[in-house]
């Protein structure tokens, strides 16, 4: 695989999980509970928040991954959006994988 390659598919890999926060957003209360549901309910979620200092401007840590080894097609996956990586690490240590 080139360079041209792997920079295209992450490129991919940030907007489609952008999507996903952007989409899930309609969701967010003010409360946790929209956190929670959305880790519970999905194989692996990341949460996505942006950073000017990161290529294409966006950020992302993985908040759970529930006993999955490595991404499968039949794994549900979705992406919350955080304010911060601070955020995203409580979140995960709140509700995410203990193991990670």
């Amino acid at each position: 695989m080139t360079d041209d390659t792997t920079e295209a598919r992450r490129e991919q890999f940030l907007r489609t999980l952008t999507d996903m926060a952007d989409a899930n957003m309609a969701l967010m209360d003010g409360t946790t509970a929209p956190f929670e549901k959305l880790i519970r309910e999905h194989d692996i979620v990341f949460g996505v928040w942006h950073d000017d200092t990161f290529p294409g401007g966006v950020d992302r840590h993985k908040l759970a991954e529930c006993g999955i080894a490595g991404t499968t097609l039949t794994a549900s996956t979705t992406a919350i959006p955080c304010t911060e990586r601070e955020q995203a690490i409580a979140a995960a240590q709140l509700w995410g994988d203990k193991d990670n």
